[in-house]
């Protein structure tokens, strides 16, 4: 079983005396595509260095977003090693404030990965499916980051792949040149970038700038052809998909 944790930054405690708690309306507006989107990221070893840099760029989807009428929520994954002592899943709640987003990916645990090649990547996007929260009339978009092959213990690429397309996540994948990989994103309606293991900052960020004009393109995409629905819009012909 996944070992799965609270972040640490997240509180339940009461608001202190005159604090004032700001909610959000959203969903008034039927034109708007509504998309709930959770960050599984690798924040081990080698892309330790490369969290702040992503937190930054954050803004790109929030830019690109606005700019489709898109109404968001998003959410964090992060996860190392489970075969490694202390390494965890750890997962925030939704927020559609960018600087909530950010403020949650400062706050993610930074993991070794231990010294064997490959993360807990599989186990990552499970729990990102089991994140609570999902708006009932959003879409479901997973973007995974990691530098890492997948570990295969309990959990097989197929399989996770499967129960994305099932509950209709669209998976955009940024990760080494592995088959799982590519078909993961391809079989969920999203879209697959390279980055070699240890890939270098500049390579990456330049990436995830793609991955959010992206996102945004083929949310808006799915909203104004299928209604919103991911599955409706995989059964489309490719030449009918086109943003």
């Amino acid at each position: 079983m996944s070992k799965i944790v609270p972040n640490p930054s997240r509180s339940d405690k009461p608001l202190a005396s005159g604090a004032k708690v700001v909610r959000m309306e959203v969903g008034r507006d039927s034109a708007k595509a509504r998309a709930d989107l959770v960050f599984v990221i690798d924040t081990t070893g080698s892309m330790n260095d490369k969290i702040d840099g992503l937190i930054e760029s954050c803004q790109s989807f929030v830019d690109r977003l606005a700019t489709r009428r898109i109404d968001w929520v998003a959410a964090v994954v992060g996860f190392g090693d489970l075969t490694v002592e202390g390494d965890r899943i750890v997962a925030t709640p939704f927020s559609s404030s960018a600087e909530r987003v950010k403020s949650l990916l400062r706050g993610l645990p930074r993991y070794s990965g231990g010294g064997n090649e490959g993360e807990s990547s599989l186990e990552a996007l499970s729990a990102a499916l089991a994140q609570p929260g999902y708006r009932a009339d959003a879409m479901k978009v997973v973007v995974l980051i990691t530098d890492e092959p997948a570990l295969q213990r309990k959990l097989q690429p197929a399989t996770m792949t499967g129960r994305l397309r099932e509950a209709g996540a669209m998976t955009f994948v940024l990760s080494p040149n592995i088959k799982y990989f590519r078909s993961m994103a391809t079989d969920t309606g999203g879209q697959w970038w390279n980055v070699d293991t240890g890939g270098d900052f500049a390579q990456i960020l330049a990436v995830f700038d793609k991955i959010a004009t992206k996102v945004a393109a083929t949310v808006a995409a799915v909203h104004k052809l299928a209604g919103g629905s991911v599955k409706e819009y995989l059964s489309l012909p490719p030449s009918q998909r086109e943003e």
